[in-house]
């Protein structure tokens, strides 16, 4: 007669493993300005606004001003 064996006990499955980080972010104090080579124009209307972090604003009110 065979002998039954005991069930296995469940397992917690394993942690997700990590993505490998292969380059630090640049701070963004250190990141070139993106507003660089824009017309002289779209940066009286939209430089601030893009800085402060309005992005949206910034867009709209340069289309506004330079259309």
């Amino acid at each position: 007669m065979r002998s039954q064996a005991a069930p296995a006990a469940p397992t917690a499955p394993s942690p997700a493993p990590k993505a490998p980080v292969f380059e630090e972010p640049t701070p963004v104090a250190a990141q070139p300005s993106k507003l660089v080579g824009l017309h002289p124009r779209v940066l009286g209307v939209a430089q601030k606004l893009f800085q402060d972090g309005h992005f949206r604003s910034a867009v709209l009110d340069t289309y506004v001003g330079v259309g």
